[in-house]
């Protein structure tokens, strides 16, 4: 004995009621299955992409803040005058410059590089001795030294990392004394 649709369809009328409840509830579970999958799926995409952004804009700003706050370090140690003496005093390099490099601290607890260059960008003072042939006669502080401008660049990478370069040009700072020698007769 062969089960054929058609035939139990048309045995009775209940038969048919039943086929047919059964398709339009198949369907309509379909289409809301469909519909609230697509809903999910949207919203969970909008709310992934909205908390990414939220984040990278968080990491923007935390970047943004800590690079402002190494480069007002910067300025701020070029306009020392303790710098600038230490690096016009010979012996000075030695006695109280390379010390007060040595032991200072970057406001926001970032480890950073300071080297100190002459005029013609050769590296004279640094807080690690290390880093003198890393910065000797790079392109960008003589550029930064003939413009007497700040300058920042990132370097290539090294040890898999980049390197950010701040450069500042220090400026002797005027005094209210006579420089240089005093002739009198």
């Amino acid at each position: 004995m062969r089960f054929s649709i058609k035939s139990w369809l048309s045995a009775s009328i209940g038969h048919r009621i039943r086929f047919y409840a059964l398709i339009l509830t198949t369907l309509i579970i379909i289409f809301f299955g469909a519909v609230s999958y697509l809903a999910l799926r949207v919203t969970i995409s909008n709310n992934v992409q909205q908390k990414l952004n939220n984040e990278s804009q968080q990491l923007s700003r935390f970047f943004s803040l800590m690079l402002n706050g190494i480069a007002k370090d910067v300025v701020d140690l070029s306009q020392n005058s303790f710098i600038a003496n230490g690096l016009a005093d010979s012996t000075g390099k030695e006695l109280y410059l390379i010390p007060f490099l040595r032991d200072h601290e970057n406001p926001l607890n970032i480890p950073v590089n300071i080297v100190l260059v002459d005029f013609q960008g050769n590296p004279v003072a640094a807080n690690k001795t290390e880093y003198f042939k890393n910065y000797q006669l790079n392109n960008e502080i003589k550029h930064s030294l003939e413009l007497g401008q700040n300058i920042a660049t990132v370097l290539g990478e090294a040890m898999n990392r980049q390197e950010l370069l701040f450069i500042t040009p220090i400026i002797f700072p005027p005094t209210q004394q006579v420089e240089g020698p005093w002739l009198s007769k």
